[in-house]
């Protein structure tokens, strides 16, 4: 920096959360870091099991990542046109109950949903294709 300027503030770039079950609460957590518009990560990868059990938790997970502004995409491993499948907040249910489907004779299903804040969108991510899932 010159002299006189203000060097850029810090922020995160990513952040991956693999904390088996606990993803909801690593990111209440992190509600101050994340409530932070010039600090808070722009891109989150965030592993998480879907059950019928965990459908609630997941739905939770997803509406608080909308809160703070991100823009979400799945990456749910078995469907070969999409790899990340946009996802709308009006979705997220539909989204759940899909996978719930698809994952119907597996115990679990592991799914890594991606957030991004809308302006830091990769060019690609503009170029995802919904397939014909409609969220």
């Amino acid at each position: 920096c010159e002299s006189g300027e203000n060097p850029p503030a810090p922020f995160v770039v990513l952040m991956k959360l693999d904390v088996e079950g606990h993803e909801l609460e690593v990111l209440r957590g992190a509600r101050s870091l994340l409530a932070d518009v010039h600090a808070r990560p722009r891109l989150l990868f965030v592993e998480f099991h879907v059950t019928p059990q965990s459908v609630a938790k997941c739905r939770t997970l997803a509406q608080l990542l909308f809160e703070y502004g991100y823009h979400l995409f799945l990456n749910d491993n078995f469907t070969t046109d999409a790899p990340l499948l946009p996802v709308p907040p009006t979705g997220i249910d539909r989204a759940l109950q899909f996978l719930l489907h698809e994952g119907a004779t597996r115990r679990a299903l592991e799914v890594d949903l991606v957030a991004v804040l809308p302006s830091h969108m990769p060019p690609e991510f503009d170029r995802v294709e919904r397939g014909d899932l409609g969220f």
